[in-house]
């Protein structure tokens, strides 16, 4: 599995279609991103209390708060000597009871398909029709349903790339939330291969990122700024 997927999605060449692609890429924009970003937050939102870090101290926490629940009368060392721990698993413990699920990374691989928000959006100008954006690791099929759900007028087009080549490459088409019509070809065959080109076009910046000319917005981040909760990120990893 490779780092990231670009993904392109349109509307239409019309002018109706045209001016509907725009009135969607002000309305989903995300803030302080360049003109033809996506925030996937306006089409699934994530409840905030799940924006808690992600990792070891907040699986050890969870662990400790389990046993506290569950009678355990051996967690009061853990729960002094381990304040922080302590609060994050309390928290992961209730998020799972709400949420279904501990924290912000759990919950965004099940309903956007990827850990981070939509990055490197490609900033677009009055007369483009086509936003490009990457995710990381996958593709974006519910992403897009939702968009295409919110535009229920619109016939929205899906194709995606994998960074390596022919791994995973497709194209959907979208009606009112529903899949009208898909095309993912085997990975790694030479269809995968032909369309992967095709749909990149024989792009060697996505390849080599220093060859990249246009401007794109910032690279994926698991939690923006503004939504952060804890600074331990690094111990994510």
């Amino acid at each position: 599995m490779s780092n990231q997927v670009t993904n392109f999605i349109s509307f239409g060449n019309g002018p109706e279609q045209v001016a509907a692609f725009h009135k969607m890429l002000r309305e989903l924009r995300q803030e302080d991103d360049v003109y033809g970003s996506l925030d996937f937050n306006k089409l699934i939102p994530m409840p905030e209390p799940l924006n808690i870090e992600s990792g070891t101290w907040t699986n050890q926490g969870l662990q400790a708060y389990r046993s506290f629940m569950a009678g355990s009368k051996n967690v009061e060392a853990f729960k002094k000597e381990h304040p922080k721990e302590w609060e994050l698993g309390k928290q992961a413990y209730e998020n799972i009871q709400k949420y279904g699920y501990p924290t912000w990374f759990e919950w965004r691989i099940q309903h956007w398909g990827t850990r981070c928000n939509a990055y490197s959006c490609v900033e677009l100008g009055q007369g483009d029709q086509t936003m490009r954006f990457e995710t990381a690791w996958r593709r974006v099929i519910e992403i897009v349903r939702a968009l295409s759900k919110k535009y229920p007028d619109q016939t929205v087009t899906y194709r995606w790339a994998d960074a390596e080549l022919g791994a995973d490459v497709g194209e959907a088409v979208f009606q009112n939330g529903k899949i009208a019509d898909v095309h993912i070809p085997k990975p790694h065959s030479k269809e995968a291969h032909q369309l992967a080109k095709d749909i990149m076009k024989n792009d060697l910046a996505h390849f080599n990122p220093n060859l990249s000319k246009g401007k794109k917005s910032r690279g994926c981040r698991a939690e923006a700024p503004k939504e952060r909760v804890h600074s331990k990120n690094k111990r994510e990893r």
